[in-house]
């Protein structure tokens, strides 16, 4: 038989929000800590397959005379260890790319929502009045 034991590891919650940090990877509370977030939990289970394949055979000749064999068979137990996970750590180079595409596509709203307000709206010109107010001149001097 094969014996096969699966471990998973994860750190991920349904709602991680601001449990993974950049300040909490060197120290945590004075302890030196190398964890960047919550500690992982893991979970074990043990499955049992069939091996049929699993065993060895050997033969070898038994006397001098070569009249004899004897078959030696070796047959045991494997054991297989499977791991997968995933850890969630702060990554400064992931977060400068979600906030420049953010800032970006925040960007692109902010035109998308001008050009219609002011260029295709029944009253775009009421917009455009409340977009642009004007102010009085005070480059005039008396």
């Amino acid at each position: 038989m094969v014996l096969v034991i699966h471990i998973r590891y994860t750190n991920i919650l349904p709602w991680m929000g601001v449990r993974v940090w950049p300040w909490t990877s060197a120290t945590n509370f004075g302890k030196l800590s190398s964890w960047y977030g919550p500690r992982p939990w893991y979970t074990y289970w043990i499955a049992v397959r069939p091996a049929y394949d699993y065993s060895i055979r050997k033969d070898k000749p038994y006397a001098e005379d070569n009249k004899w064999t004897e078959i030696i068979e070796y047959q045991g137990v494997r054991i297989v260890v499977e791991q997968a996970g995933e850890i969630a750590v702060w990554d400064v180079t992931k977060f400068l790319l979600v906030m420049t595409t953010s800032l970006g596509l925040l960007a692109a709203a902010n035109l998308a929502t001008d050009v219609l307000a002011l260029y295709v709206f029944a009253r775009k010109n009421e917009y455009k009045q409340e977009k642009f107010a004007e102010s009085k001149d005070f480059n005039d001097h008396p």
